[in-house]
């Protein structure tokens, strides 16, 4: 048979009282015995009365022991079902659950244990459920930071791969620029070596032009001198022809005697005519011949010219081709530095390659440990749902226990944890990224806003820890601007858009917890005095 424990104390405690009434009666009746034999009185009756006056004693105290022990019973079964209410409670998972206590005896202090523990209990899953929550930002900032870096790597890889390739083309070029060059040199040298002849040659060609005009100006002369004979047989041919004439009037004179004579005269005439004739064609020409030597003379001149000043472009050329050979030369080496240069950057870029391999590998490896924290955050918080909290909010949610009791403050700061999530919700939402940097813009702003407000209601109530709360502010601000000027700046920007999220719902909840609690109870205090 099972009896419940206050009917074990009951009757422990009952068995306890008759044995030691049994044993009390036993005593006074051997006692009573030894006194009855020595006194040697008649006292049957007498035992008879004693005993009955024992037994109504042992069923008095018998009935009061028994209703002290049912009160004692009674009131520590109430107080064992009370505690058993709370454990059962407790064992379901309710947090939630507190033992009256109304009274400073050993049980009460048991009921304020039991609270204290299951409020430490509470106190401890919520920051667990915290924590889990972290846990599950912290995974998705670094899933979403894994998967950008990937792609970034991802695109590393083939900027690597296209550099590789333009590496290996630039040594080809390089190559047959090297190539170029080194024809480039000898065919340099050749045309140095053929300017250098050119140079000879122009010089020859001088000198034969200066023999040229030499001779032409002797034609020159020679046509004068022949100009100034043909003169003379002019001149011969003048005369011849005037004798001719006067020998004609001699023959007419001379009548029929000087008929042969007039014949021979006009034979002459004629043949001084013809010469007359002949002469002024040799002299015109001779003039035409003159005029062309000088004619020659001066283009032969200008030939000169030319050719001197072709034999100083050719030096010059010469030079030149000098100055392309060093140069030739100085590229040839440098193209060859190149080359050498190209083919390290190949072997380099090859190395990069698998070095981003590599990284890729271990992001890979990044990426699949933060599935698997995600998981075991979820798996925390699906164990820590088990639990009902007085209390239980997400950690990046406004919830009333932020609350510092200003109500322009406290619509502030929930209207900072709401701009704030919505930054996580846009990205979720793939919105786009103006209208991200738009609505962090809006938060700077926000938060400038707020705390100016906030600065002013100190400054209102004298507040005596102004100072520093603003010097806070100001830093706060500071970090919140360089977090925006990442995002914008960033190419993995959902980390900085995580972070940002991350530190101005942390750091709200550090700061209203402690700063603006402080600030609340000084304006509370200052409106009651």
């Amino acid at each position: 048979m099972n009896l419940k424990i206050k009917h074990k104390i009951l009757l422990s405690i009952t068995l306890g009282l008759i044995v030691a009434l049994l044993s009390v009666g036993i005593v006074v009746n051997l006692q009573f015995n030894n006194f009855v034999e020595k006194q040697n009185v008649n006292l049957e009756d007498l035992k008879i009365e004693i005993l009955t006056a024992i037994g109504v004693t042992f069923i008095i105290i018998s009935l009061l022991i028994t209703f002290i022990m049912l009160r004692l019973s009674n009131y520590i079964s109430k107080g064992l079902a009370k505690i058993t209410y709370g454990m059962k409670q407790l064992a379901t998972g309710d947090l939630t659950i507190r033992l009256e206590v109304n009274k400073q005896d050993e049980f009460g202090q048991l009921y304020q244990s039991f609270n204290e523990s299951v409020k430490e209990q509470s106190i401890l899953v919520n920051k667990i459920l915290e924590d889990a929550e972290s846990l599950l930002l912290y995974s998705e900032i670094l899933s979403a930071s894994t998967e950008e870096g990937n792609a970034a790597i991802e695109t590393t890889n083939q900027l690597i791969e296209s550099m590789s390739a333009n590496i290996q083309e630039i040594s080809a070029s390089g190559e047959e620029v090297t190539s170029f060059a080194e024809e480039s040199t000898a065919q340099t040298q050749s045309g140095k070596e053929n300017m250098v002849e050119t140079v000879s040659r122009m010089e020859e060609i001088n000198q034969k032009v200066k023999v040229t005009v030499d001779l032409i100006k002797e034609l020159n002369s020679n046509s004068e001198e022949i100009g100034g004979i043909i003169e003379l047989i002019t001149n011969v041919a003048d005369q011849t022809n005037l004798l001719a004439l006067n020998a004609a009037i001699e023959a007419a004179r001379a009548g029929e005697h000087g008929q042969g004579f007039t014949v021979v005269a006009e034979e002459i005439r004629e043949l001084a005519e013809e010469t007359t004739k002949a002469t002024v064609n040799v002299k015109r020409l001779i003039e035409n011949t003159r005029i062309n030597s000088q004619n020659v003379i001066k283009a032969i001149k200008e030939v000169e010219e030319k050719t001197l000043e072709g034999q100083t472009i050719t030096e010059s050329t010469n030079q030149i081709f000098a100055q392309i050979e060093e140069a030739s030369e100085e590229t040839t080496a440098q193209i060859e530095q190149i080359a050498y240069g190209a083919q390290d950057l190949a072997n380099d870029s090859e190395a990069l390659v698998l070095a981003a391999k590599d990284i890729d590998n271990m992001s890979q490896e990044i990426n699949n440990s933060s599935n698997e924290l995600k998981d075991k955050a979820n798996d925390l918080k699906s164990l820590v749902a088990k639990f009902v909290l007085e209390d239980k909010v997400a950690v990046t949610k406004w919830n009333d226990k932020y609350k510092v009791g200003v109500e322009k403050i406290d619509e502030q700061h929930k209207g900072i944890f709401e701009r704030a999530n919505y930054l996580l919700d846009a990205h979720k939402n793939q919105s786009s990224e103006k209208d991200i940097e738009e609505v962090m813009d809006f938060l700077a702003n926000y938060i400038d806003k707020h705390f100016r407000e906030e600065e002013e209601i100190q400054r209102k109530y004298e507040y005596p820890d102004y100072e520093n709360h603003k010097k806070i502010h100001h830093n706060f601000e500071s970090k919140v601007k360089e977090v925006i000027a990442d995002y914008k700046n960033s190419t993995v920007k959902v980390t900085s858009l995580m972070k940002l999220n991350k530190m101005v719902t942390g750091w709200l909840i550090e700061h209203i917890k402690r700063e603006d609690q402080k600030l609340a109870e000084y304006i509370n205090n200052s409106q009651i005095s």
